[in-house]
């Protein structure tokens, strides 16, 4: 909490006000929209130069700790009667161990993900039988959104109509009864995935 009040543009303003420097986390809350997006893009095209921070790993060889690089930001804001402007300094910065366990966290809500989904497929005593097409899609959809993998996977639902003969018994003629099922199959989408991984551990 305190981190978002340092970082508030009205107290960043204050602290300009003075000439006086200041340093803190930037929330995404109190960047534009789309302005992380825009900083990763022109790191990753080359337009801003990368640079690396390396430090000595448990075995003694040189590991990458972090990379990054910074921008000026011009910036306006009324302080009291008076608009302030002033330059602020970004840097926008990826923590490679941040990155790696937010990407474990990931996959694992990935696999868990697919895994509820291959459930829907299983039929049998206690399993849960949909009666629609539409009942499954929205079980799938509730797996995938509460997984926060809505995005990253494809599914695929594939109706099916089963008949089979039944013969006359107890005064019930014979006839034919259809069974409606549609099996479900799901899978990352490897693309999108490792798109999202890539902007993992990035902050400004």
């Amino acid at each position: 909490m305190g981190d978002c009040k340092r970082a508030s543009r009205e107290t960043r303003a204050q602290s300009a006000a003075p000439g006086d420097v200041s340093w803190c986390p930037l929330p995404q809350v109190q960047l534009a929209e789309g302005a992380l997006a825009a900083a990763l893009e022109a790191g990753w095209q080359g337009e801003q130069l990368l640079r690396s921070v390396v430090r000595e790993g448990p075995q003694g060889t040189p590991e990458l700790s972090a990379e990054g690089y910074a921008y000026p930001s011009a910036m306006r804001h009324k302080v009291g009667e008076r608009m302030q402007t002033w330059t602020e300094r970004r840097l926008v910065v990826r923590s490679v161990r941040q990155a790696h366990a937010a990407a474990a966290v990931l996959r694992a809500r990935m696999a868990k993900a697919l895994a509820q989904i291959e459930t829907l497929k299983q039929r049998g005593r206690g399993k849960k039988r949909f009666e629609t097409v539409s009942a499954l899609r929205q079980a799938v959809v509730a797996i995938v959104q509460r997984y926060g993998v809505a995005d990253l996977a494809w599914w695929r639902l594939t109706p099916h109509v089963t008949s089979r003969p039944v013969r006359a018994s107890r005064g019930q003629p014979a006839r034919v009864e259809c069974e409606r099922h549609a099996p479900v199959e799901g899978c990352v989408d490897d693309a999108a995935l490792e798109a999202a991984v890539q902007r993992l551990g990035w902050r400004v």
